[in-house]
């Protein structure tokens, strides 16, 4: 216990005391420790706030006129049912039931978005498609809804990231897809 002496008692007051320095091993163990942990915890708040896109996809519902993918016949990127090229909406999923992809098809292209899902029914990708190609808007999530891409595709291929500035995004293919014709529905 506690010496009551008086020496022992002013030895104690007068000693020097011992100086920390930061070059010393152990110094920033704890705050640095501290900061980790707190970035780790920081990582799954934010991405628990998921983008508009990635709540709206998680509440996708499929539309009764879709059909499943295994029903087309696919050949050179073409989709085609019974002969013909499809127009509409396809779909696949997972052996669990949850929604695996879904495309959207215009004359057995792909025109329009491509949805896909990870088996526990987050959101995985989004991306658009224009008589074939990819263009537009492409996203991409972790399974637990953090952002992995979010990117503009042109006619030239990328067309740079979503910047919060609408200005700095090039168009160079910004165009509207519907066009005169009897073969647009």
């Amino acid at each position: 216990m506690w010496s009551t002496d008086s020496k022992s008692y002013r030895s104690a007051l007068t000693a020097p005391r011992r100086k920390f320095y930061a070059s010393e091993p152990g110094y920033l163990k704890w705050p640095l420790l501290f900061f980790f942990i707190a970035a780790i915890a920081s990582q799954g708040l934010f991405a628990q706030g998921n983008s508009e896109e990635f709540v709206a996809l998680k509440r996708y519902t499929l539309p009764s006129t879709a059909i499943p993918i295994q029903d087309l016949v696919e050949k050179d990127a073409n989709f085609s049912l019974k002969g013909q090229p499809f127009t509409g909406i396809a779909f696949e999923r997972y052996e669990n039931g949850q929604l695996l992809r879904v495309v959207h098809l215009h004359q057995g292209l792909q025109n329009g978005p491509l949805y896909l899902w990870y088996p526990n029914g987050n959101p995985q990708m989004s991306a658009n498609y224009r008589m074939g190609r990819l263009r537009g808007r492409f996203l991409g999530w972790y399974a637990n809804g953090g952002t992995i891409y979010d990117m503009m595709i042109g006619t030239n291929g990328y067309n740079g990231d979503m910047l919060e500035d609408d200005s700095q995004r090039g168009d160079d293919d910004i165009d509207d897809t519907e066009m005169e014709g009897t073969d647009n529905d």
